[in-house]
């Protein structure tokens, strides 16, 4: 039986004031008029989220911010995280004010996006002014507080010839984690499709993070791309001592789930095939999202894509998990994949490419077998 979930990642709107060309949820001023929760209702939802007890809650949106009851909604989820409470935004909103109230209601980490570390690139993409000066100003105003920050960039073909700039502008501001994240054609992005980079552009990419990674150790680089995990196993096994501590540490080991953000990535210890997710896919095992209305899915990107297992308005969390039959295969389906137990494939790429939560992952570069085995076999 289920009792636990590290993390949460609790979209609370959908509203933005950006138009960025990749966003999965599509997010934008068309959500502007979308209901606003009272104190009661969102004490609900915390109520039965709480009943999975979460180590970690990721507030996002839309922009968080552009949400009325922001704040409301950081103080019950402040009561119910164990351990950590991050959030996802923009920047455009960190404010002296607004960071000292971040500080004051107990944030630990803010997360904020760059998608092209050439200022013009940037504001082009994202439809906005000064958008990196301005995030800039916002990191300084965060860490002034005290405040984890990580900086993003989802990788496309937009930015993928920019990684060490990215990172240099990453490192100026002083970011505690470098986070680089995924495009999935969904969303705004699926009329976007241009963005997405091939298999062998992919594996080109992630290589080429895994050695800025080794070349600076004293600067947290990680990668939500459980391929990754792949070729950062493959350094373990021939040279470990190459590697940052930091990437030699199982998560158990870790004081804090931060550097891990949005995946925690920790060791699943109830699973019957015993998988070890360092960095890989931790969908329906260690992280679960649930959406503005309520809706659950085995992690937000899942929801984005249209899959959702039950809604905690009108049923306890705990309970939706358990009699979740996507979560059960998640956790429990079988493999042949020599690299399931560390990756696991991405199950949001599988679900739009083949509407198969437990399909291939259409961007993995081993080209050997099924992420999961079929029914059956």
């Amino acid at each position: 039986m289920l009792n636990y979930i590290a993390a949460v990642s609790w979209i609370i709107n959908n509203d933005c004031n950006l138009k960025c060309k990749h966003c999965y949820p599509d997010s934008g001023e068309k959500f502007r008029n979308t209901k606003v929760l009272s104190r009661e209702e969102i004490k609900q939802m915390t109520s039965s989220i709480k009943t999975i007890n979460p180590d970690m809650i990721f507030i996002s949106g839309g922009e968080p911010f552009m949400c009325p009851n922001l704040f409301e909604y950081l103080e019950e989820a402040r009561k119910i995280a164990k351990k950590e409470l991050s959030m996802c935004t923009n920047g455009l909103f960190i404010t002296e004010e607004n960071a000292k109230r971040l500080k004051e209601v107990g944030m630990n980490c803010v997360s904020m996006s760059i998608c092209n570390p050439i200022p013009e690139k940037e504001d082009s993409f994202r439809g906005g002014i000064d958008i990196i000066k301005k995030v800039k100003l916002a990191a300084k105003r965060l860490k002034q507080q005290g405040i984890y920050i990580t900086i993003d960039m989802t990788i496309t073909n937009y930015n993928k010839e920019y990684i060490k700039e990215f990172v240099e502008l990453a490192r100026s501001m002083q970011a505690d984690v470098i986070n680089f994240k995924r495009f999935r054609p969904m969303g705004r992005g699926k009329n976007n499709t241009y963005l997405t980079l091939t298999v062998d552009e992919n594996k080109k990419v992630l290589s080429e993070i895994l050695e800025i990674a080794i070349s600076m150790p004293d600067v947290r680089i990680r990668v939500e791309d459980p391929l990754y995990s792949i070729l950062l196993n493959s350094k373990r096994k021939t040279n470990i001592n190459v590697l940052p501590d930091y990437m030699k540490k199982d998560v158990e080991q870790q004081d804090s789930l931060i550097p891990n953000l949005q995946t925690c990535n920790a060791i699943s210890k109830s699973d019957k095939n015993g998988l070890k997710r360092y960095w890989g896919c931790s969908a329906g095992i260690e992280w679960i999202g649930i959406d503005h209305e309520g809706n659950v899915s085995p992690c937000p990107l899942l929801g984005y894509a249209g899959l959702t297992i039950g809604n905690i308005k009108e049923k306890k969390l705990i309970d939706i998990l358990n009699s979740s039959e996507e979560i059960k295969s998640l956790r429990e389906s079988s493999s042949k994949c020599q690299y399931n137990s560390i990756c696991g494939g991405c199950r949001t790429d599988a679900y739009i490419k083949y509407k198969n939560l437990l399909g291939k992952d259409p961007m993995c570069f081993m080209n050997k077998k099924e992420c999961y085995c079929n029914k059956g076999e």
